[in-house]
């Protein structure tokens, strides 16, 4: 494997070394302000504050500042004193991930010694040292909601938009657009298209939230849309410990959509949560050692439910009958095949299909040997299984394959602070991934031969399928990343802070998959007697059905594929790539009194470490994954060459300045890059053993990609309406370039294929206005935000293209690719509202309602007028699904028993029951029944009445079209 020149690594020991800056991914904050007298309003320097319980502080310099730096997010007392002044006590003073908290003090002469004074601070409403758009959710907000996973969370952020899918999408981003960092280490799933975390985050490990979706610091990398911050929680000082049991079921009566919905299951869905923390025995004068464990167990049914009416077996002797029925009877319809009630072998009970069973472990361990220096080793654990949904499948449930997936992850933090203005960090990660998925673990079980034929519905009069399995694949993935990255920060005095910091992550990804495949000879099933002959002889069905039992050829026979194989080589894959990642950046942030400004510049370097062919018109069918090949002359003709290494630079910037006491604007600028995701590149890699059919009509991978690019521009507004409500107001631009789409190759005998390249484009622009209230005791706190926002591009996933190939002449080939257009992209969202109420009616009893109201996604319609034609393309996206909404509650309660703290609290989801369509028809613009011409609906609908086996509403309803239905949740938690 090629490793990163010599001269770069030399660059990384420097800046680790020599650094007077600060790094990746901020996870601490500060809190400065003055200390003044309260009768005169003089500057006092030579004050004291401290941070109550501890050591740390600061003196207030001759101008009466004070600055602490490198603080966790959470919130503080300070206590503040000076000789002849009394003591003064400021409580609550929150600190929040990469932001200065203004807490300024005034102190009274001393009258009795020892009196002092307390003070509740407040939330500032407004931000004066923040540049970008960010939100902040700290535990307890978290708590306080009708919220049970961390993207739920994430999705109450104005432009934030959640896609027909559920995946989220930062200010028309798409999904994969956005970095995951957990206390300051990178967990960003960079394999995956649709992105995501290597970690599974629960909401009960977090302590701190952050949530960027506009411009970031050049600190942040890998991310072109916006940046997930987590500070998990750390150890208490004295034992802690919670507990937390939920349980509850969906409720969705009266919709055809759903089976198993009627009724209510209160143990549909159970979820336990713990956490204990606390110090470890450990002799003091080597310091202090703490630790915490939190976890969560989920067992979850869901709501998208099956009823067992066939047994994958059943698939083999419905053939054969079907067989049997055509030759005996030559039906006039040869659709109309009805099925006998005995073979229907399964019990008809409900099956839940979409369950999960997961569980999560976050163990942290702490360890301070002095006041200035921590220790933390991190370890992340998840283990999950399950089965995911399909619609064909719905009455044959056990065809359905089984998933994986195994996460583990090691971070190890260590900070020092040898002056009370630097302290810098070192960061060590592994990250570790395996996902599996297969019908049956042995694939030498018995069953795959049993199951190995699938009874189809003929002409989708049902859409449903009878017998057999789902999937004959066999896939396994490994991913492996080890991360270095480290960081120093400078307070070089109150105006001015540099920040520099280095990171290098290295990759394996391992891929398998080796399906079940026909033995040869034994392809496809084969019948002892023909149909003339089962016709002419009036066979009995129990004869042919035990005739073709004991036939040889009577049923598929199945092994799994092996590189041993010269048949395997179109579906036996198996590889490994080992890419390479780094960056490093320079940034200052100046604190001129109120205006504020960030400046940075972030270099980011990719080596794909992997081979790709610039050109396929000269490579010879049958030797298509050869490096080279000789002719008879010796000459050497080089088909593959090295991918190249990529770099980029990306300055960042970002302004804040008041515009009165109570009032502040930014504005802010970036470059941001991102490389693509490891799947597309890698995908089906041209392998050595690989000939031209093993890659017709397929999509390759393309280890030569270019880095993804977003430019981002941002102006707002903060200002103070009138005390406890604030607005902000938000503009925003982006434009994004060399976005993943397809192309297609030939080779030199017109075998046609595709591959992924840079050529997608597009840019997003809107609006945000946000309202946030609290009232002076804390007892209603409301937010509402709206967002206009048109997303826009060429294409909104990189197979999109191909999706809609067009037949064209033969001298471009099979095939085509529609003409690109400026469309809407699929996760267009122009109008989207949030808001959020919590209201403490009484004290320990708090409710609170979250509501959420968006305009409907795009979708291509289209025409059973045969006499219309729609050019390629031209009604792309060019209409809308029904509007969006959603409304969730949560009540709680606490009691205090024994010096417990018990809470019952009750979720609501959906309470209303409003099921939005997440995917519709392209000729009615609904979800439910498609649409036919008079002529085919009434032939359908005939056949179905006399097959017997559907309804008409189980086959013209699908629960997948729509969202989640109502959710009903009660638990109960105590904390010592």
């Amino acid at each position: 494997m090629t490793k990163i020149p010599k001269n770069w690594l030399y660059l990384f020991i420097i800046l680790i070394l020599l650094a007077t800056q600060s790094g990746f991914a901020a996870v601490t904050g500060k809190i400065s302000g003055k200390v003044v007298d309260g009768e005169s309003g003089d500057p006092l320097p030579g004050a004291n504050v401290l941070i109550d319980g501890t050591t740390r502080g600061a003196a207030t310099d001759v101008d009466g500042n004070y600055l602490i730096i490198n603080l966790a997010p959470g919130t503080y007392s300070l206590r503040v004193n000076m000789i002849g002044y009394n003591t003064v006590q400021i409580q609550d003073v929150r600190v929040y991930t990469d932001r200065i908290t203004k807490q300024n003090c005034e102190l009274t002469m001393g009258v009795l010694e020892g009196q002092e004074v307390v003070i509740v601070a407040g939330r500032e409403p407004i931000e004066f040292d923040r540049t970008n758009t960010a939100a902040y959710v700290n535990q307890e907000e978290i708590e306080a909601l009708p919220v049970t996973t961390f993207s739920e969370v994430i999705a109450l952020q104005s432009g934030v938009v959640a896609d027909a899918g559920g995946s989220l999408h930062f200010r028309g981003g798409r999904s994969r657009e956005v970095a995951y960092m957990i206390d300051g280490i990178p967990v960003t799933n960079n394999f995956s298209q649709g992105g995501g975390s290597n970690v599974a985050i629960e909401n009960n490990f977090i302590k701190e939230l952050q949530v960027i979706t506009g411009t970031f610091n050049a600190e942040y990398g890998s991310a072109q849309s916006g940046i997930i911050n987590v500070v998990t929680k750390v150890p208490e000082d004295k034992f802690d410990f919670s507990f937390d049991a939920m349980t509850g079921g969906y409720y969705s009566p009266d919709q055809p959509q759903y089976i198993g919905l009627d009724s209510y299951d209160l143990l549909n869905t159970q979820e336990y949560k713990f956490s204990v923390s606390g110090p470890l025995p450990f002799p003091k004068r080597l310091g202090k050692l703490g630790f915490f464990v939190n976890g969560r167990i989920v067992n979850d049914d869901g709501y998208l439910n099956g009823e067992r009416r066939y047994s994958p077996e059943d698939g083999w002797e419905i053939e054969v009958f079907r067989e049997w029925y055509n030759a005996t009877f030559d039906p006039k319809d040869p659709l109309l095949i009805p099925i006998p009630d005995s073979l229907h072998t399964g019990d008809g009970s409900i099956v839940s299909i979409d369950w999960e069973k997961k569980y999560s472990i976050n163990t942290k361990l702490v360890y301070q040997p002095i006041p200035s220096m921590t220790l933390s080793y991190n370890l992340f654990t998840s283990d999950g299984e399950g089965k995911s949904y399909s619609h064909s499948w719905r009455y044959t449930p056990d065809a359905l394959p089984f998933w994986y997936d195994d996460k583990i992850t090691h971070m190890l933090v260590f900070t020092h602070s040898p002056l009370e203005n630097l302290y810098y960090n070192l960061r060590y990660s592994m990250q570790k991934s395996e996902t599996k998925a297969y019908t049956y673990e042995n694939p030498n079980d018995p069953r795959y031969q049993a199951t190995s034929i699938n009874a189809w519905d003929p002409g989708s009069i049902t859409g449903y399928d009878f017998g057999g399995i789902y999937s004959w694949d066999r896939n396994f993935q490994e991913r492996t990343m080890n991360l270095i990255n480290g960081d120093v920060t400078w307070q070089l005095n109150k105006v001015m802070e540099i920040k520099t910091g280095f990171e290098y992550k290295d990759h394996d990804l391992h891929y398998r998959n080796a399906p079940m495949k026909p033995k040869f000879g034994y392809e496809t099933q084969q019948f002892p007697f023909t149909r003339s002959e089962i016709a002419g002889l009036e066979l009995p069905y129990e004869f042919f059905r035990d005739s073709t039992r004991a036939y040889d050829y009577g049923t598929i026979k199945l092994r799994q594929a092996s590189p041993d194989s010269s048949l395997d080589d179109l579906y036996y894959v198996n590889y490994n790539r080992y890419p390479i990642e780094a960056a490093t950046f320079a940034q200052t942030t100046l604190h001129m009194g109120e205006i504020i400004l960030n400046a940075g510049l972030r270099y980011d370097y990719f080596a794909p470490e992997d081979r790709w062919a610039p050109d396929y018109t000269i490579i010879y069918p049958e030797l298509v994954g050869k490096d080279y090949i000789e002719t008879e002359s010796g000459e050497r003709i080089q088909y593959y060459e090295q991918a190249e290494s990529k770099w980029q630079l990306s300055p960042r910037f970002g302004l804040s300045f008041p515009i009165s006491e109570k009032g502040a604007m930014r504005l802010s600028y970036g470059h941001f890059f991102q490389t693509p995701s490891f799947e597309k590149m890698y995908q089906n890699p041209v392998l050595p053993d690989y000939n031209e059919f093993s890659i017709m009509g397929t999509s390759i991978g393309n280890p030569n990609l270019k880095p993804e690019k977003t430019i981002q521009y941002e102006l707002g507004l903060q200002q103070e309406l009138s005390p406890g409500l604030s607005m902000e107001l938000t503009v925003f631009y982006k434009d994004f370039r060399d976005l993943l789409g397809i192309e297609i190759l030939t080779l030199s005998n017109a075998t046609t294929f595709y591959r992924y390249i840079n050529k997608e484009y597009g840019d997003s622009k809107g609006v945000s206005f946000a309202l946030n209230y609290s009232s002076m005791d804390n007892k209603v706190v409301a937010g509402v935000d709206y967002s206009y926002m048109t997303a826009k591009g060429t294409s909104s996933s990189p197979e999109a293209a191909r999706d809609v190939a067009i037949l064209s002449g033969s001298s471009k080939g099979a095939y085509s690719l529609a003409s690109r257009r400026i469309d809407y992209l699929n996760w267009d969202q122009t109008h989207s509202l949030n808001a959020t109420v919590s209201v403490q009616p009484v004290k320990k009893l708090y409710l609170s309602v979250v509501g959420q109201l968006g305009s409907g996604l795009p979708y291509s319609p289209s025409t059973l007028d045969p006499n219309i034609e729609i050019p390629s393309g031209w009604w792309d996206n060019a209409d809308r699904k029904p509007v969006r909404w959603a409304v969730d509650f949560k009540i709680n309660k606490t009691v205090t028993l024994m010096n417990y703290n018990f809470s019952v609290y009750m979720n609501i989801y959906n309470i209303f029951n409003h099921l939005n369509e997440n995917s519709v028809n392209s000729i009615t613009g609904r979800a439910g029944p498609d649409a036919y011409l008079p002529e085919i609906a009434r032939k359908r609908y005939y056949r179905l009445e006399q097959l017997g086996e559907f309804t008409q509403e189980e086959a013209d309803y699908n629960p997948t079209e729509y969202s989640r239905p109502r959710l009903i949740q009660f638990g109960l938690s105590f904390a010592l």
